[in-house]
């Protein structure tokens, strides 16, 4: 073990001085896991682990892309043993009838326990705060919206993720289920070690490799 500990600590060296990166205390318990080959590093308990708690809430910004995001939904849900909440918050309360029974026509064909709500809203973040923390929410889905590649990240979507009691992911442009596995395009930041977590439960879901 001295000469492994001598090599973590060069590792760690070499993050701090080259890319800037300081190791965290999680990483910090996983090195020392690793390093002793401590039994909570067993692959199905470690799966177990990671899986995110709670429901799904699927929030598609229209009818029309609701298909793309239970693409995802339903095998994380499934995977999970998760209930989907499908929600529409609407600006016009004259959308609500067709809105509804649209959702609850889609709520039939879902594979996994879900329930569907579509109701008027002047607070998009505030009201996904309260349907995350009544439902005991632990993922929110969301498709990007439009001008999420410009220079700033808009002011709605800003609220959302600061304001949101879950994790929030964004599904942007297509999907593809049926490629080589879940990529996870990885640099070290620290926000990218976020992305990790939904990815490996993704590619759990899908029995396919997370590369």
């Amino acid at each position: 073990l001295p000469g492994e500990e001598t090599r973590a600590l060069s590792r760690r060296a070499l993050l701090v001085e080259e890319f800037g990166i300081e190791p965290t205390a999680a990483l910090h318990e996983l090195e020392r896991a690793i390093l002793t080959k401590d039994l909570s590093l067993d692959l199905d308990q470690a799966a177990a682990r990671s899986t995110p708690t709670g429901a799904i809430l699927v929030l598609p910004s229209a009818l029309t892309r609701l298909d793309e995001l239970l693409t995802l939904a339903e095998p994380l849900a499934s995977q999970a043993s998760r209930e989907l909440i499908v929600a529409r918050l609407l600006a016009d309360v004259g959308e609500l009838p067709g809105e509804a029974s649209a959702l609850n026509a889609r709520r039939a064909t879902i594979s996994v326990p879900s329930r569907v709500a579509a109701f008027t809203s002047r607070d998009a973040s505030g009201d996904l705060v309260r349907l995350a923390t009544a439902h005991d929410v632990g993922l929110v889905l969301m498709d990007a919206p439009h001008g999420i590649d410009a220079n700033g990240i808009p002011d709605a979507l800003t609220a959302i993720l600061e304001r949101s009691p879950a994790a929030v992911a964004l599904v942007a442009g297509s999907i593809d289920l049926a490629g080589a596995g879940v990529f996870v395009p990885f640099g070290g930041g620290e926000h990218v070690w976020a992305a990790l977590e939904p990815g490996a439960w993704l590619a759990s879901a899908l029995s396919a490799p997370l590369r």
